[in-house]
């Protein structure tokens, strides 16, 4: 539970310096803090601290907790390299050469999985967590024949069923890439079977994925300057999605005039 709340901080305090740059009306500072919208007070406790644990990275994303060692393994995707950073030990070298990852996961076998954004591949290390290697077998890399733009983030159900999220953030122009082989950006969901279904094809930059506990809502963020939100997808108990819905509209979309 105290990882879950610290996650949560770190997105809260996240969201909140997005609303900053929105927002030029400064209401008041305490200690670390500058509050520029008194929602922050509904999430934020003015008396924590922030302390960085790590630093000296480029980009980092994709964090994921392994329970079994009980370390986070993080992504710093314009350097090729997972990091570990161990409580009261500190940060280390994981991965040296990742694949470009961006969303890490860690499966029901205990394997790690990697979507390997810059080589647009979903993979998993062939090695055990304990012994990582950069050695990867191929899970996925294509939709009807086509290459998949950037896999980013994703999630697996209590059935092994794997909901991921295909922006094209991980090509050099993006929208406009030459190498880029699909027309849209997609939200997929891969069987144990192999099986890989389009869920949605209308999101121009979907991006963070997670699961309700109970397997029956699909969360995705849309990080789309001009619209920025985050869509539920109802899901039957195959894990099919029945519905899609807006679940809420996102900050910068408010501050905007």
């Amino acid at each position: 539970m105290q990882k879950i709340k610290y996650i949560l901080s770190a997105v809260c305090v996240f969201c909140l310096g997005v609303s900053a740059k929105q927002s030029n009306t400064l209401l008041f500072e305490q200690g670390p803090y500058k509050i520029f919208n008194e929602q922050a007070l509904e999430v934020l406790n003015l008396n924590s601290h922030v302390k960085t644990l790590a630093s000296g990275y480029d980009w980092l994303e994709g964090p994921v907790w392994v329970n079994q060692g009980g370390y986070l393994l993080y992504s710093d995707i314009p350097n090729h390299q997972v990091y570990k950073y161990t409580p009261g030990k500190g940060a280390s070298l994981y991965l040296a050469h990742s694949g470009y990852s961006n969303g890490l996961i860690v499966n029901k076998q205990n394997e790690l999985v990697l979507l390997q954004s810059r080589s647009r591949v979903i993979s998993k290390m062939k090695t055990p967590l304990s012994t990582p290697k950069p050695q990867y077998l191929q899970i996925v890399s294509h939709y009807n024949g086509q290459k998949f733009n950037s896999p980013n983030d994703g999630v697996f159900n209590d059935q092994g069923m794997l909901y991921f999220s295909d922006p094209p953030y991980g090509l050099p122009n993006q929208l406009d890439d030459e190498g880029k082989e699909l027309k849209f950006q997609g939200v997929y969901s891969l069987k144990n079977t192999g099986e890989l279904t389009l869920l949605d094809r209308d999101l121009i930059y979907p991006n963070g994925v997670a699961l309700s506990a109970d397997n029956k809502t699909l969360y995705v963020a849309a990080s789309n300057a001009n619209k920025p939100a985050w869509y539920q997808y109802d899901l039957n108990d195959s894990g099919a999605v029945i519905s899609k819905s807006l679940f809420y509209l996102g900050v910068l979309q408010q501050l905007l005039p």
